[in-house]
């Protein structure tokens, strides 16, 4: 009798603590999830996108890009297309273009030209 009892309350404790983490851990779990899903790379670069304003310009996720009469041919290309290999040779050019939105290279090149 005496370990049956034992074995009961073993068994209600063990519910109890059961109960109790369910209780505790389900409404956090969603939150925890969504916090994991976004921690990748991708949705860190969309959200630094957003906050940088690059969507304005490449478009909805950088799909399709602007016209811009200043550039050689005519448009702020997208971040899919193919455009941007004639113009970048290495990440510093991608930096360049990300940060001032030309090359730096380029800038030296018209600024050597203006002064001579």
């Amino acid at each position: 009798m005496h370990a049956r009892r034992s074995r009961v309350f073993i068994v209600v404790v063990i519910g109890f603590i059961g109960v109790a983490t369910a209780w505790w851990a389900v409404p956090r779990a969603p939150g925890a999830y969504w916090s994991w899903r976004s921690s990748n790379p991708v949705r860190r670069g969309i959200d630094k996108a957003k906050a940088l304003g690059c969507f304005q310009c490449h478009g909805q996720l950088g799909a399709i890009g602007l016209r811009d009469p200043g550039t050689i041919d005519g448009e702020v290309p997208p971040w899919g297309g193919g455009t941007w290999m004639m113009f970048v040779r290495d990440e510093q050019d991608i930096r360049d273009f990300i940060l001032d939105g030309r090359l730096q290279r380029k800038k030296k090149t018209e600024s050597s030209d203006s002064a001579s």
